[in-house]
């Protein structure tokens, strides 16, 4: 009866630890909080594509676009804009402006970086 639950603490034990592994790896150059807040842009852009949105839009500028077109949408447009006055009008304009996007495309050709040896074909 034991072996099982042995087993299971045994996973989570090593889930933490390879959690914890993989934010060791994470480069101390980039800023914690720029890191987090453009993972949390990605999990709010995926769950908008989940949705059968535009991968490169956030629910925020969605619920912004069919606001007064479609109920739920209106809905959660409404209490966005009251948690944050201006919320999704701020992210159709962020959306615009590809704000969640890299600053060196938003500045023109990115910086082309060279393959790795091994991926020169």
């Amino acid at each position: 009866m034991n072996a099982p639950r042995l087993q299971l603490s045994r996973r989570v034990k090593h889930f933490v630890t390879d959690g914890i592994a993989f934010l060791r790896r994470i480069p101390m150059s980039l800023n914690p909080r720029k890191w987090l807040w453009n993972i949390l842009i990605g999990l709010d852009q995926l769950g908008n594509t989940l949705i059968g949105g535009a991968p490169d839009e956030t629910i925020s500028a969605r619920a912004g676009r069919y606001q007064g077109k479609v109920w739920y949408w209106t809905w959660l447009s409404k209490v966005l804009n009251w948690i944050e006055p201006g919320h999704t009008a701020n992210a159709i304009q962020a959306e615009k402006e590809k704000r969640q996007q890299d600053p060196s495309y938003r500045a023109g050709d990115p910086p082309v970086s060279k393959a790795p040896k091994g991926d020169q074909s």
